[in-house]
């Protein structure tokens, strides 16, 4: 009798959650972290939601991550931290702590 073909994985999307994108910025920014920058933030969304993929079988904010030079990096978080950026650049570009009230 012959073996049966495995399936192929199935490619799993998740829409982008603003609200929550924006929650877990807002919970980074609250931690009092030492120098947070955007590259920080990016990188422990990816951290965060790799996390919460593993043990819940969904990411929290459904970004798309894309694979650069140093690390992957959620590209809707990126485009909207750039944008954030120019209304707070010497927080995001410049380096310097950024702080949530």
């Amino acid at each position: 009798m012959p073996k049966a073909k495995p399936h192929p994985p199935r490619l799993v999307r998740f829409d982008f959650d603003f609200g929550k994108f924006l929650a877990a910025v807002h919970y980074i920014a609250s931690r009092d972290l030492p120098d947070l920058t955007a590259y920080k933030i990016c990188k422990l969304l990816f951290l965060s939601d790799k996390h919460h993929l593993v043990r819940y079988g969904r990411p929290i904010t459904g970004d798309h991550y894309c694979a650069l030079a140093y690390g992957p990096i959620p590209s809707m978080a990126l485009d909207l931290l750039r944008a954030l950026a120019k209304d707070v650049p010497s927080a995001v570009t410049q380096k310097r702590p950024l702080k949530v009230t």
